[in-house]
């Protein structure tokens, strides 16, 4: 398409209603070059650069489409000089075009009194010109108007209504995201996995009706299937983390690794009577939740008012006390036989054998897994297939506790409590009791598969999985420490196996947590057991792109004197710049070590907590300064947030309590108390 193609008159335009698509799409690319080529004119035009303005016009920035400057400027005023003459007739599609009264006016504006006075600044050519590009302009975007009118005409009949499946894939992924209990982007958040299992079966039956939807809504509603692999120490956990790698679509979508370890110890599962009493003591516990939550007087059993979920907790909870006295009668076999009146006790008598029986068969089970490290090396090698860094996270309660949910109901939602199903159903009864459960251990009792804490991280770096999170919960039923040293499981890797496995495993970290809930069982440290503790702190702690750090020891005492647990060594020893959160609570450590500690800190912190920490040497002063100085101003910007609840040490025994010296440190490191040092605002007086 050339110029002379283009410029062309009003007679030849042909009338939208007669093309059809090709024409009609040739005949809009042709309009548009006609525009383009008019704007151009009319800037030079404005510019100054027109058919007056000499050798200077090669110089505008207003180029042309098809010749040079010149040429082009040429062709288009030649084009206009004929334009008004020719644009005299109203067509039909124009009825308001009037190019006669259009061409009196100008004709009246350059004629006037006055017009030539100053041809400099008037331009009344230019301007004439400029007035006729913009009145065939004007046509032109009339003309192109119907055009598209005509081009939706021949399109609706092709035009089919928008479906879900026209959005693009980024915004369906987005929308599927938030029918998943965890985010796609971000951190694993762990307690959002323990606390809303309700919520996350909603949103689990959301996700799995999307993948029958269509084959697009499949590949897209799969890998948030399972992005937390819920995991305990059975047969049954190994099979499904195989059949979820083997499914590319699924396997996708694994973002973290939850595993329970609760385990059935052999004094439990060996013994029906200690067995019993355990779960005499689950039941009552659980009444008296029930107790709790929905009676209205004091006393439960004097209560007039209870509803219908308290009646049926109370008739449960009577069923299940003759049930158990019934299982301890020897005779009692003999007593079923008699009449129907046992029936109903006789359904929960044998919910109690099934559930012993469940409880010991998983005993032998669990046995046979922990047994060489077969667990470990096979989840490990299972793992391995996934080829992406994943989050670890160990814990020992129950992941679930549904039957206490079932009696708490949503927060906020007080008709979603109900009555827990071990009072309504015997089948319950025996699926909960045959369950592994922290809580059955007794402070005598030794966690055989809390070596699992040594044992996995080595299995995983054996493999070559990446664990980016870390994540270490209640660690109060460690009864021993020396699971924690990799040397005791060279019969299961090899006799190379030492420190450095634990180092290798810590290098990809960029999170660990070391938590100790409520601390209700504590952990001798004795001199043997002070090496492997700081070792094993020392090889998580190694890597110097941790973002998050938290550390509670409130499970560790030193011995004999059961006090706070004390480091010895250095276990601060890499400079952490990219650190965004910290949270250290209940251990001692010398001037010079939570010195070097303060030191490594980077300048991006976004919340920083120090609890119950004490000082076995020196003062606190140099420590906060170094605090200020890197916290105070983000503090002031609101981009950290400090908390020091409690101090010790430093020679402010007799002087202040832990609680006003940690809350007189939290407003210094804040910058709420000015000063140029810690001494300057009066804490000097403390260790004077």
């Amino acid at each position: 398409m050339d110029i002379c193609s283009v410029l062309t008159f009003r007679e030849s335009w042909p009338v939208s209603r007669s093309l059809e698509s090709d024409d009609l799409y040739k005949e809009l690319r042709r309009v548009d070059l006609f525009d383009q080529i008019l704007c151009q004119y009319y800037s030079r035009l404005k510019e100054g650069w027109g058919i007056w303005g000499g050798h200077f016009r090669d110089s505008t920035t207003y180029r042309p489409l098809f010749l040079s400057v010149e040429a082009e400027d040429d062709a288009v005023y030649d084009y206009l000089l004929q334009a008004l003459q020719r644009y005299t007739r109203t067509d039909e599609e124009d009825p308001e075009a009037d190019w006669n009264k259009f061409a009196k006016d100008f004709a009246a504006e350059v004629t006037k009194v006055g017009a030539f006075r100053h041809p400099v600044d008037y331009r009344p050519i230019e301007r004439l010109l400029m007035g006729r590009c913009l009145a065939v302009r004007g046509w032109c975007s009339r003309h192109e108007e119907l055009l598209r009118r005509r081009e939706k005409q021949l399109q609706r009949g092709k035009i089919r209504a928008l479906h879900i499946l026209d959005l693009p894939t980024v915004i369906l992924e987005y929308m599927f995201d938030n029918f998943q209990q965890q985010p796609i982007s971000g951190a694993v958040d762990w307690e959002q996995e323990q606390h809303k299992a309700r919520d996350r079966k909603f949103r689990l039956e959301t996700i799995r009706s999307a993948r029958l939807v269509c084959r697009a809504f499949n590949k897209l509603a799969s890998p948030l299937l399972c992005p937390i692999l819920h995991l305990r120490i059975d047969q049954q956990s190994i099979d499904r983390v195989q059949n979820i790698v083997g499914n590319p679509l699924i396997s996708a979508g694994v973002r973290g690794v939850r595993l329970a370890l609760s385990y059935c110890p052999s004094e439990i599962a060996m013994d029906e009577s200690r067995f019993l009493e355990i779960v005499q003591r689950e039941v009552e516990d659980l009444f008296s939740h029930c107790c709790h939550l929905f009676v209205i007087d004091a006393d439960p059993w004097m209560a007039t008012h209870d509803d219908h979920r308290m009646v049926a907790a109370r008739n449960g909870f009577e069923t299940i006390k003759e049930a158990m006295a019934m299982y301890r009668e020897p005779a009692w076999k003999s007593a079923l036989r008699i009449g129907l009146r046992f029936r109903s006790v006789s359904r929960y008598v044998e919910a109690l054998r099934r559930g012993f029986k469940g409880y010991r068969d998983l005993h032998d089970e669990q046995a046979r897994l922990l047994r060489h490290g077969v667990f470990t090396s096979t989840l490990a090698s299972l793992l391995a297939s996934l080829q992406r860094p994943i989050a670890l996270n160990l814990f020992f309660d129950d992941p679930e506790g549904l039957h206490y949910a079932d009696a708490s109901g949503i927060q906020g939602a007080p008709e979603t409590k109900r009555t827990p199903t071990v009072f309504l159903n015997p089948d319950s009864l025996a699926d909960w009791i045959r369950k592994a459960h922290s809580r059955h251990f007794d402070e005598d009792m030794e966690f055989e598969s809390a070596k699992f804490i040594c044992e996995l991280p080595i299995a995983l770096q054996k493999e070559g999985v990446l664990i980016n999170r870390f994540s270490l919960n209640d660690m109060t039923h460690v009864r021993s420490l020396a699971p924690l040293d990799p040397r005791m499981y060279r019969p299961i890797f090899g006799p190379q196996t030492d420190w450095t496995n634990l180092f290798s495993f810590g290098e990809n970290l960029k999170s660990f947590e070391l938590l100790s809930l409520g601390a209700s069982s504590l952990t001798d440290v004795g001199e043997g057991d002070i090496h492997i503790v700081e070792s094993y702190l020392r090889a998580m702690l190694s890597n110097s792109s941790l973002v998050d750090v938290d550390i509670t020891l409130a499970f560790l005492r030193s011995y004999p004197h059961r006090d706070l647990y004390q480091i010895r060594s250095t276990i601060f020893t890499s400079p952490w710049p990219r650190i965004r959160r910290v949270c250290i609570e209940s251990f001692a450590l010398s001037e010079a070590g939570l010195r070097r500690f303060c030191q490594n800190l980077g300048d991006e912190i976004g919340h920083f907590f120090m609890g119950n920490v004490k000082i076995t040497d020196g003062d606190w002063g140099d420590i906060l300064d170094i605090l200020r100085g890197k916290l105070a101003a983000r503090v002031q910007l609101k981009k950290c947030t400090v908390r020091i609840p409690s101090l010790y040490g430093g020679g402010t025994e007799g002087y202040v309590t832990s609680q006003e010296l940690g809350g007189i440190a939290e407003r210094y490191v804040t910058g709420e108390i000015k000063g140029s040092s810690w001494k300057s605002i009066g804490g000097g007086f403390i260790f004077d």
